[in-house]
């Protein structure tokens, strides 16, 4: 008895204190919570709502340089830069265009929605940059993605692909030097099997806990799932109650002598009454 109860006391202070993670399975169930996933998806339309534009910055030289150039030099090389600038402007008007289309073409937008309604539920997710199709193999999933010409060629992005933190599991991380950029940073994930190079996505994680708390939550961050469900619970079991509490003002009350139920001849008269009125006291029926 007495170590039922401390075992009941040091459970509570956990799950007052110390929540833990509940999950992958509990989480997903939690997304078919409507007042959970209304406020989820709300904050993914916001997130995106707006969405990006993609603009250039160009600098112009005005400062005179060279004090002692006459008028007509100064002239000419104005007109000769104001030349390369406009050349210049139409090749970054171009590239602005092929990635706004690029953009569209791999519905970015809706990628990213995705990714930030996940991260609510799951507390983050990754994103695979596919340069290598399906059937890459193990050496070119462990190379790191370098944005340069000899790994990044013309035409290799073939888009992009959200994996969902169960599918997830950390690789290689460093955990003794808290000095180095790495420390608690997975350098490779395992992705159902396949150990990738972390370079080769893009990760997304809200709430982050404290480094301790990292693998518990599989190197992601808290979900806000989570972090509302104590609230949303209370939230529902304060307006069942209250359907409770209306449907009651509905029932008809049932007066009787309760000497009569201490009779033991009208006992079963009594019992058949009320019998009656429990199968048949809503108004509405």
């Amino acid at each position: 008895g007495v170590y039922s109860l401390l075992q009941h006391t040091f459970a509570g202070i956990k799950e007052v204190l110390y929540p833990q993670f509940l999950g992958y399975g509990v989480l997903s169930g939690l997304m078919q919570n409507q007042v959970i996933r209304s406020g989820v998806e709300m904050m993914a339309d916001e997130m995106t709502r707006k969405w990006i534009k993609i603009s250039r910055l160009g600098e112009v030289d005005t400062d005179d340089k060279d004090d002692e150039e006459d008028e007509i030099s100064r002239i000419e090389r104005d007109i000769d830069e104001l030349d390369d600038e406009t050349k210049a402007g139409d090749a970054d008007d171009k590239t602005i265009q092929d990635l706004e289309q690029a953009c569209r073409k791999f519905d970015v937008r809706k990628l990213f929605r995705r990714a930030f309604s996940l991260t609510g539920y799951m507390g983050g997710c990754l994103v695979y940059i596919d340069t290598l199709g399906d059937d890459a193999s193990e050496d070119a999933l462990l190379s790191p993605l370098r944005f340069d010409s000899d790994v990044f060629r013309a035409g290799d992005l073939r888009g992009f692909k959200i994996i969902e933190p169960f599918n997830i599991s950390p690789g290689d991380y460093q955990c003794t030097n808290p000095l180095r950029d790495d420390y608690f940073r997975p350098r490779t994930w395992w992705v159902q099997g396949r150990k990738v190079h972390a370079s080769r996505f893009l990760y997304f994680a809200c709430n982050l806990p404290s480094t301790l708390l990292l693998p518990a939550y599989n190197f992601f961050g808290i979900p806000i799932a989570q972090l509302v469900l104590d609230s949303v619970s209370h939230f529902t079991r304060t307006r069942e109650a209250t359907a409770r509490a209306l449907e009651k003002y509905s029932l008809t009350v049932f007066k009787t002598n309760l000497a009569d139920i201490t009779d033991t001849n009208f006992r079963e008269e009594v019992m058949k009454r009320i019998q009656f009125l429990a199968d048949w006291r809503d108004n509405d029926g």
